[in-house]
Formats: C-alpha cells, structure tokens, sequence
C-alpha cells in the first residue's frame, strides 16, 4: 500500500469515527444546533484546555 492510500485510509477511519460520534451525540442530546454538535465532535479530539481557549466552550461543564 502506497502511502497516499494509506492517507486515505486514514482519513476514511477518522471520518467514520466523526459519524458514529454524530450518531452517539444526537441519541444523547437530541436536536443540537449544529455548532454545538462540532463542539461536542471536536471536544475529545482537542482536549479541554483549547477547546475553552479557542471556543470557550468546557466540555466538564457540558458534557463531552
């Protein structure tokens, strides 16, 4: 396997996890703008300390 279609592999598998995340986020939390569910989205993979820096938003407040 190449390394660009190792790339897109990889980048099929995140894109994945994203959707079963969405999935997981929407049974959670029902209807959801959709800036909080890229939050919610974005929150595991930046960690809390940048996600308040950068977006203010504290996922030990409300939920990862």
């Amino acid at each position: 396997m190449s390394v660009g279609e190792k790339l897109e592999c990889i980048a099929e598998l995140n894109r994945l996890e994203d959707e079963r995340r969405r999935a997981d986020i929407r049974v959670r939390y029902g209807a959801i703008s959709e800036r909080e569910m890229r939050l919610r989205v974005a929150a595991p993979k930046l960690g809390r300390e940048l996600m308040v820096k950068a977006f203010g938003w504290d996922p030990d407040q409300k939920g990862w």
